[in-house]
């Protein structure tokens, strides 16, 4: 497996779509090792993607991410694990040895993969399940022409002039 991990400078990238390095390294179990650099500083995303995939990326680990440039890479298939902060090496470190969240950006969750504390449901005032049917009185006061009649309310049509 090839992971791609995209950087600016000499962090992880805060933001994919800013990242002008992506260091390429072969995953063996819990060891990685180096296979390249790939230096994309063009913003043309599908030019990234065609590159990464020519290269046999299969996972890209990075900070945020917009939706459409993750959907471009789903359909590459290139998995993409986003919300990750740090230097390469500890970044590469923590994902052998399972520790990728504990990279996760300050003020993000986790995704919900189905595994962790993030992933089980919370609910609380108003988080319900949402299988309302949605029939509430409205609280509209609105003053405008009545629905069925074409007339407005009080028999004449407010006055333009104010």
């Amino acid at each position: 497996m090839i992971l791609c991990l995209a950087c600016y400078n000499d962090r992880l990238a805060s933001l994919y779509e800013n990242a002008a390095d992506f260091l390429l390294y072969e995953v063996d179990g819990c060891n990685s090792y180096p296979v390249g650099r790939l230096s994309l500083p063009q913003r043309d995303p599908m030019q990234r993607i065609t590159a990464l995939a020519a290269h046999g990326v299969t996972l890209v680990i990075c900070g945020g991410i917009c939706r459409q440039e993750r959907l471009h890479l789903a359909e590459a298939g290139i998995a993409v694990t986003p919300w990750v902060c740090g230097d390469p090496e500890t970044v590469l470190e923590a994902y052998n040895h399972g520790r990728l969240h504990q990279l996760t950006m300050p003020g993000c969750q986790r995704e919900r993969t189905g595994q962790g504390p993030s992933s089980q449901r919370v609910q609380g005032p108003g988080r319900g399940q949402g299988r309302g049917l949605g029939q509430g009185r409205g609280q509209g006061r609105g003053q405008g022409q009545c629905r069925n009649t074409g007339r407005f309310p009080g028999g004449k049509p407010p006055s333009q002039d104010k």
